[in-house]
């Protein structure tokens, strides 16, 4: 099997690496969602309605960066963050900080963050995560 050569990227290529460690309150969210929990998850929205409120809210702060999500309203496309949980946190991430986010159509989401990265772990329509 012939191998694949690597090729370096040109000179004037105005892909940076990032470096490790570095701010990234400048940069744009990105999702994950291998932390969603059962029965806090996609299963629990009601319809169509749920889907489309869920995915316009994330659009919506996909767009921003980080340093502009933290200064919105808790109530806009900012967010809050969690102390005080009505539920238990998912085994290996209880020395997490979690943050809270409230959208149009939805309860809340709760996740937290890592880098540029919110890693969403419950999706809360009946408001049973936490206390204010």
């Amino acid at each position: 099997m012939k191998r694949i050569k690597q090729r370096k990227a040109p000179s004037n290529s105005r892909i940076v690496p990032r470096e490790e460690g570095g701010d990234t309150d400048n940069e744009t969210p990105s999702f994950c969602f291998k932390y969603l929990q059962k029965g806090y998850d996609f299963a629990t929205f009601r319809g169509p309605e749920d889907h489309t409120a869920f995915s316009r809210f994330l659009v919506g702060i996909a767009c921003q960066p980080w340093r502009d999500i933290k200064l919105a309203s808790r109530r806009g496309r900012g967010y809050e963050k969690i102390h005080f949980f009505l539920t238990t946190k998912p085994q290996g991430l209880e020395d997490k900080d979690f943050i809270a986010f409230r959208g149009n159509g939805i309860r809340r989401f709760i996740g937290f963050r890592e880098r540029q990265t919110l890693y969403v772990v419950w999706i809360d329509m009946k408001g049973e995560t936490y206390e204010h």
